[in-house]
């Protein structure tokens, strides 16, 4: 009698169980739809991540050229000072020598009307 008692007690579980299981099967069916609704919306996001990396990465490499050619414009105007430099110096050169020549016939010419008056 407790055999057959539990045995009607265990299909009646079993039996509920199964109808609750069955109705609960779409709900979770629709669940799963949703999540995978929402990882297809997360993939998405991940690829437009992606794209931004990308897009950065043309970034760094933009960046890569105009550093490098800003490195280039620091070069040659260093090129051009230097040049200026050089110039400067040559023309105080040419003068002093100028001076120099000048002042040398000036003393030569008056050692001359030295000799001469002498």
């Amino acid at each position: 009698m407790k055999m057959k008692r539990l045995l009607r007690i265990s299909l009646l579980f079993c039996g509920m169980t199964s109808i609750l299981w069955g109705l609960s099967m779409p709900v979770e069916a629709k669940r799963i739809e949703n999540e995978k609704g929402n990882q297809t919306i997360e993939t998405r996001r991940q690829e437009e991540s992606i794209v931004q990396v990308e897009d950065i990465t043309g970034l760094d490499d933009e960046f890569r050229a105009l550093e490098e050619e800003s490195v280039l414009i620091v070069e040659e105007v260093e090129q051009y000072r230097s040049a200026a430099k050089r110039k400067d110096t040559q023309k105080t050169v040419v003068i002093i020598l100028a001076i120099i020549i000048l002042g040398a016939g000036m003393i030569t010419g008056i050692r001359e009307k030295k000799k001469g008056q002498a």
